[in-house]
């Protein structure tokens, strides 16, 4: 008949060191830096994108890349900005970047939400809106790229590039207040 080892309070092999989880085993979470920055390589494209500016975090969105190539002013940016922020408080986000523990909204935010959103699209003509709706959406252009790059703009491209900047200076408070052809 085999004996069945016995053992001794505190004998056997040693707890290693670190944090637990609450079933008592050891943590298997990251402990050092948040952030990895990538490699050498992606760094440098990560400057390049946003024109060498010392802030990389401007190529998060299409406003930042474009103020970064001095396409728009920084007021110009702040009200992209606000327009993508009250775009998004009416229609939401994408679904890989939503929240499942957000709260639901009010229906009196709601209404909110969508006046705000409302009165900035009434200040803006089609053209004007639809471009800066693809700002909003991050969608880029031709003549972005072709404006980044450093490249001649085409006239169509030269048109679409002026609708942004009108549309994004009546948000901006620079232009005029009212819709193109109408009140």
């Amino acid at each position: 008949m085999a004996q069945h080892r016995r053992r001794r309070k505190g004998g056997g092999r040693k707890r290693k060191d670190g944090p637990r989880t609450p079933s008592g085993r050891l943590s298997r979470a990251y402990q050092g830096e948040a952030r990895d920055e990538g490699t050498p390589q992606l760094q440098a494209h990560k400057l390049a994108v946003v024109n060498g500016v010392a802030d990389p975090t401007l190529n998060a969105s299409l406003s930042g890349i474009l103020f970064a190539h001095s396409i728009i002013t920084a007021r110009q940016r702040d009200a992209a900005d606000r327009f993508r922020r009250a775009r998004t408080a009416v229609f939401g986000v994408a679904l890989g970047d939503r929240d499942p523990n957000r709260p639901e909204i009010s229906d009196k935010q709601r209404v909110h939400n969508e006046r705000r959103y409302n009165r900035m699209c009434r200040k803006l003509s089609t053209d004007h809106l639809l471009e800066v709706i693809n700002v909003a959406l991050d969608m880029k252009s031709p003549w972005m790229r072709r404006a980044v790059l450093g490249l001649p703009l085409v006239g169509e491209d030269e048109l679409e590039r002026r609708h942004l900047l009108d549309g994004l200076a009546v948000l901006a408070g620079d232009g005029p207040q009212e819709r193109p052809g109408g009140p």
